[in-house]
């Protein structure tokens, strides 16, 4: 079998055969091959066989009788836990790709976010290899039209739906005193999920988008990108900020290894596992997932800024930094996704997502369905917040490094603030 996992675990109760290794693919994950897991299907149909898997895989007791439904949907959609899931033959590939990789099928490469005035977006990132890239947008130019539609007053509505049904964008841009009109064409590009800024205050902020492989990285994924900006920071003196807000989690084996990137030797998390051995029998493991010393990150100081929407993989990375005494937390609490599912392809094609895992901490607690609540709670995950947390934690520590510039930010104007909506990002 063809593992991609995170292979730095070890079994604490009972022996589990070679062949459920893959179990701890799960879909915050997606981390190895889609196989099919046995050769018992034989002259199953596709219910029976689902029915069979639940019966294996599926961590919680809802599981109808098996004769209370007849078609694959109808037995997923009885069930209370909505991330086991059923995805049809014809999506299965186009699911998977989605939900591993960093691709966009149709972007003309450009970030934007909203900063207030007459006309509020600006171009905040300029994505590699993309049309912009190649027009020579520069970053933080104003959007004017889109498609011929004056951007006056818009929040990214009005940009989204001019753009929305085309496969091509005349944008017009005001920068330093110019006005441009290009035209960019919409393309599939694997997106960059990691990003180096600095803040106002002079700290590196590292903005973890999603965890995944291949990305703009096309061999390591986001490990190869977080490695990449690791090493230009590696000397910073000042506390690192790493930004998982609207984080959705993504592969397993990148958000471990992304974890221990910034971690010493210990358990960076507990899994409780089922599945099943090479006889069909029902079985239940446990696996420590460990961390290594020598990560680049290890001596930083760390705040950890989430929201509502870092969830699954995006809090496995949350809990295993949080256990660390360098790493603070604030933000507002995550979303509250302690499972994970592992992907099986069925007989006809088909994708089954099964929630088969429960995550714990080092502690044997679990997050899942409260979310994890940050060390600094905040009422927003506003710029605000991180700023002031920054303050409480480091003005006076650091007042005598003449690398840190630290000012108190009671207030972040709106013009300043990355105000960002749902509708604003395109990438």
């Amino acid at each position: 079998m063809n593992r991609t996992g995170y292979l730095a675990t070890k079994k604490t109760r009972g022996t589990v055969p070679l062949v459920f290794s893959f179990l701890l693919c799960v879909f915050f994950v997606l981390g190895c091959s889609l196989e099919n897991p046995a050769e018992k299907s034989g002259e199953l149909s596709e219910y029976e066989y689902n029915y069979w898997l639940l019966e294996r895989e599926y961590i919680f007791d809802d599981l109808p009788e098996q004769s209370a439904f007849s078609e694959p949907q109808a037995l997923y959609d009885a069930l209370q836990d909505p991330f086991t899931r059923y995805i049809v033959p014809q999506k299965a590939e186009e699911t998977e790709t989605s939900m591993t990789t960093s691709i966009n099928n149709g972007t003309p490469g450009i970030e934007l976010r909203y900063y207030g005035g007459e006309y509020p977006l600006k171009v905040y990132r300029i994505f590699p290899g993309s049309s912009a890239e190649r027009a020579k947008v520069p970053r933080y130019a104003t959007l004017l039209e889109a498609n011929g539609v004056d951007l006056k007053n818009d929040n990214g509505t009005m940009y989204n739906a001019a753009i929305a049904a085309v496969d091509s964008v005349v944008l017009k841009y005001a920068y330093q005193n110019d006005t441009v009109t290009v035209e960019l064409k919409k393309e599939s590009l694997m997106l960059p999920t990691v990003f180096l800024d600095t803040l106002l205050t002079g700290n590196p902020i590292i903005t973890l988008r999603k965890f995944a492989k291949p990305t703009s990285n096309a061999e390591l994924g986001t490990i190869g990108e977080l490695d990449s900006v690791v090493r230009i920071i590696k000397d910073t003196k000042l506390p690192v900020v790493i930004d998982i807000r609207n984080n959705p989690g993504g592969l397993i084996s990148q958000c471990l290894a992304a974890a221990d990137v910034f971690l010493g030797e210990g358990i960076v998390m507990k899994t409780k596992t089922m599945g099943f051995n090479q006889k069909g029998e029902k079985l239940e493991s446990w696996q420590k997932h460990l961390a290594s010393n020598g990560g680049l990150g290890e001596q930083f100081d760390i705040v950890l800024f989430t929201n509502s929407k870092s969830a699954s993989c995006a809090e496995i990375f949350t809990m295993a930094l949080s256990q660390s005494e360098r790493v603070h937390t604030t933000g507002t609490t995550t979303y509250g996704k302690g499972i994970g599912q592992a992907p099986f392809k069925t007989p006809i094609g088909a994708l089954a997502y099964i929630t088969n895992a429960m995550i714990y901490n080092e502690k044997n607690e679990t997050y899942h369905g409260k979310g994890i609540k940050p060390e600094y709670l905040c009422e927003t995950d506003s710029w605000n917040c991180l700023y002031n947390t920054l303050g409480a934690l480091y003005s006076k520590a650091m007042a005598k490094s003449a690398d840190y510039q630290f000012e108190v930010f009671e207030i972040v104007p709106e013009s300043e603030s990355f105000k960002m909506g749902g509708a604003i990002l395109d990438f």
